[in-house]
């Protein structure tokens, strides 16, 4: 995906402002997300990407008003050992997860109670080698909704190059 593409599915006045934040990108990949969450977040806010693939992390950018730390591990497995987190990021990581729903209540300890999820995932229900375990907005909805989150607001769509379907991008609060 192309930065600007990524940048367009993040835009939200509820994601960045002027208070410094703590926020994961679960399944980072390259960064790509990765640095756009960093360019809406306050100066000084901090950013963990984590992903299990070494050689993807080392291409993740620095930033220059954002902290950026890497960290190898599989998030549906690992502990977190840092700081409450303001926010999770899951951008097309989610949909290699089969068991969500424990996931999504595992992560939910790492959050402050105020944090919130923001998703990019493909609105399709039919898998694929690519995409095994799709998880559709109205699916979407209702896995948050039974985890006890009550605004789930979809950002933005885009069309995917790679199938019929769209790409979306959701905020999720209690």
């Amino acid at each position: 995906m192309k930065p600007e593409e990524a940048i367009g599915l993040l835009q939200h006045p509820g994601l960045g402002g002027s208070v410094v934040s703590t926020w994961a990108d679960l399944g980072a990949g390259t960064g790509v997300f990765t640095t756009v969450l960093a360019s809406v977040l306050a100066r000084g806010s901090t950013v963990y990407a984590v992903d299990n693939n070494a050689r993807s992390l080392e291409q993740v950018p620095s930033s220059s008003t954002v902290t950026i730390k890497t960290l190898r591990a599989d998030f549906t497995s690992m502990d977190w050992k840092g700081p409450l987190l303001d926010g999770i990021l899951m951008a097309n990581s989610l949909h290699y997860v089969n068991d969500k729903y424990s996931v999504i209540r595992k992560l939910q300890s790492w959050l402050l109670p105020e944090g919130c999820f923001v998703l990019v995932e493909y609105d399709m229900d039919k898998a694929n080698p690519w995409v095994p375990f799709p998880l559709p907005f109205s699916s979407m909805r209702a896995l948050f909704g039974r985890a006890g989150y009550t605004s789930i607001e979809r950002i933005s769509t885009l069309p995917s190059i790679y199938n019929r379907s769209l790409i979306y991008s959701a905020l999720i609060r209690k």
